[in-house]
């Protein structure tokens, strides 16, 4: 993930560098389109666009050029700045070749065909993509054109900064020629529409956003490998290679007949400080002989249950929490049978230590053929979340489609058996190339802190570690901690959550022994 941010940084740099050194052509001021310009443009020259709305078709030629609005920066400026298809080709192309030398910034595009690539198509060539927004058509009731991605990536190794595609999706795609990689840094795609974002081939995705209003998958990934960091999903597929997904948040995947929360097919993959919570669909499904390993995850409020594992798959469980999932069977875990495959025929693992699991017995079923490998430090009791979240019951007992769940905050409360209870030895023989034990949490706070404060610093199971004296959980010991301690001194710590949450010591009195522990971590 650090390589990827010093590659958007490194083109930010050169765009600004670029700028500097470069000719301006000016759009309608010195040509009255902006393919008008470009035709016009040598390698090196900017094209700058006033705002307006563009009727026309744009093909970049293989010039190394830049093409930008006014102040790319400014959201009013990309919003009134508009190049629009109307039905007379795709907006944006990129066919000769290009490379990171040309960019596009600053503008929002507006799909009026009914292909893939109808935004953008990118073939063969990697451009530099930045602060642009691609609409669906206006004049469509669910505001899509049908038929095809917003941004069509063939044969690429493209790089979109700050993107936001609504209406379609975003799909990349291997050429006989070539192989398809996409960056993507701090965008989203909200798709009303089959798959929001659809790679075959490897993908970096740090700090995005997808979703499908329509049920089917927000983010699918074929092949790989792939590093998917710090993102909102609503749902993933995964299928036939390895990944990690890592700081990222997987909720509000709705109940469909086939689309799971987070689903492996084929897949190696791991998931790092992660939070899979509030879904109808289950939270994990492996199938084939796919292999999850959870390193730091909370796995919660999922209303089909936790994981379930079927084929030959295997499923390592590292500190972290699987509590409060729902299912009929076995909501926790349940070793169940493959829709491709008829027979259970074949082995299953799973190696389980330091994890949070209710002390229910009916919350897993393993079945046959299913090895369990029970290691150390597993703790079976609530987590103590700070919000465990929950269902709002607006559907009917025979219909309940319509619940919604009201997302909880995942915290850890002081006293959470989950607090230091984790193993800092998580090396991975098999995978030396990846660090299993994050230096943050998914919030960003620091990893192997003394949560308990019994002298010895031990990493938490579960997506968030525990900051003591931390009372509002902003990240940070600061004096908004102190005023929250005070003002809850002399109540009982059963009496609300707040005056839980200032119970630092977890010694059952809110004191001046907690308002002194927070008052010696100001700073941390």
């Amino acid at each position: 993930m650090r390589a990827v941010l010093y590659l958007a940084i490194a083109s930010t740099a050169a765009f600004v560098s670029a700028l500097a050194a470069a000719a301006e052509i000016h759009v309608p001021a010195d040509y009255p389109t902006i393919q008008s310009a470009i035709d016009a443009s040598v390698d090196g020259d900017v094209v700058i666009v006033s705002p307006g709305t563009y009727v026309e078709s744009i093909n970049f030629l293989g010039k190394a050029v830049i093409l930008r609005s006014i102040d790319p920066s400014d959201p009013q400026v990309v919003a009134s700045t508009v190049i629009d298809g109307n039905s007379i080709g795709r907006c944006v192309t990129f066919d000769k070749h290009e490379t990171s030398s040309t960019v596009l910034a600053g503008f929002t595009i507006m799909i009026r065909r009914s292909y893939p690539g109808a935004g953008i198509y990118c073939l063969e060539s990697s451009p530099l993509i930045t602060d642009v927004v691609i609409l669906g058509d206006p004049e469509k009731e669910d505001g899509l054109s049908y038929g095809g991605a917003a941004l069509y990536a063939l044969g690429t190794n493209l790089v979109a900064m700050r993107l936001l595609v609504i209406g379609n999706g975003i799909s990349a795609s291997p050429t006989h020629r070539s192989p398809s990689h996409i960056t993507l840094v701090d965008s989203a795609v909200v798709s009303t529409w089959a798959i929001s974002m659809s790679v075959r081939g490897p993908a970096v995705l740090v700090g995005d956003s997808f979703s499908s209003t329509d049920g089917y998958w927000a983010l699918e990934i074929v092949v790989g490998p792939s590093v998917v960091a710090k993102c909102q999903i609503q749902s993933a597929y995964m299928w036939g290679g390895s990944g990690v997904l890592s700081g990222c948040t997987i909720t509000g995947n709705p109940l469909t007949r086939y689309w799971d929360s987070a689903s492996l097919k084929d897949s190696d993959v791991v998931l790092s400080n992660v939070m899979i919570a509030g879904n109808y669909s289950r939270g994990i499904h492996c199938k084939g002989a796919s292999h999850a390993r959870l390193d730091c995850v909370t796995l919660t409020g999922n209303r089909m249950g936790g994981v379930l594992l079927v084929d030959t798959s295997s499923l390592s469980i590292s500190n972290s929490i699987i509590y409060g999932n729902t299912f009929p069977l076995a909501h926790e875990i349940f070793m169940g049978q493959s829709r491709d495959i008829v027979s259970m025929a074949g082995n299953r693992t799973i190696t389980v230590d330091h994890r949070c699991l209710s002390n229910d017995d009916s919350s897993f079923s393993f079945g046959s053929g299913t090895e369990v490998i029970w290691q150390d430090g597993n703790v079976r009791a609530d987590p103590l979340f700070v919000n465990p979240g929950g269902w709002d019951l607006n559907g009917t007992p025979l219909n309940n489609y319509d619940d919604t769940f009201i997302l909880g905050d995942y915290h850890l409360l002081p006293g959470s058996p989950c607090i230091d209870a984790a193993t800092n030895d998580v090396d991975n023989p098999d995978t030396p190339e990846i660090e299993t034990l994050p230096a943050t949490d998914i919030a960003g706070v620091p990893r192997v802190i003394d949560g308990n404060l019994d002298g010895s610093a031990i990493v938490d199971i579960g997506a968030y570690e525990h900051l003591p004296g931390d009372v509002n959980y902003d990240g940070r010991v600061n004096v908004l901690d102190l005023i929250l301690v005070r003002n809850s001194m002399g109540r009982d710590p059963a009496s609300s959550i707040q005056a839980r949450k200032a119970d630092v010591n977890a010694d059952g009195a809110v004191n001046v022994e907690d308002l002194l522990l927070v008052r010696t971590r100001l700073g941390k």
